[in-house]
């Protein structure tokens, strides 16, 4: 039979998942953040917001004014859930908006093909 973990045993084991955890993040946070500042400025055009506040920290505001986030661009030295918190939820807000885009597209281009579809007649009758 296996031993029963100790509320000691078991918050060692959580402490060493949680640094783990935050190790991965850590590594992956400057592609993260790169990509991220990426696709702001690309989205310029839809109303996303970069604005560099000095060597270090970035501001990123989103289509809605609602959704401004301040990054650095080196991870924090020590463990900082608000950092990771703030990095998906910005990651995550990108997501949801090109998302949104490619639902407009295709049902544009699913319109477009059953307008294609119309005989001049039907065209005439729907005032197209």
């Amino acid at each position: 039979m296996a031993k029963k973990e100790t509320p000691a045993e078991r918050a060692v084991r959580e402490n060493l998942q949680y640094e783990a955890e935050y190790a991965a993040f850590v590594e992956t946070y400057p592609a993260r953040f790169a990509a991220l500042l990426f696709d702001y400025m690309n989205l310029e055009y839809a109303g996303f917001r970069v604005k560099r506040l000095d060597a270090e920290t970035y501001v990123f505001t989103g289509c809605l004014a609602w959704s401004t986030t301040e990054l650095k661009v080196s991870p924090p030295a020590n463990r900082n859930w608000e950092v990771v918190s703030a990095l998906e939820e910005t990651e995550n807000y990108v997501d949801m908006f090109a998302q949104e885009q490619e639902e407009a597209a295709r049902k544009h281009e699913a319109k477009k093909a059953a307008l294609n579809k119309l005989t001049k007649e039907e065209r005439e009758l729907l005032g197209l």
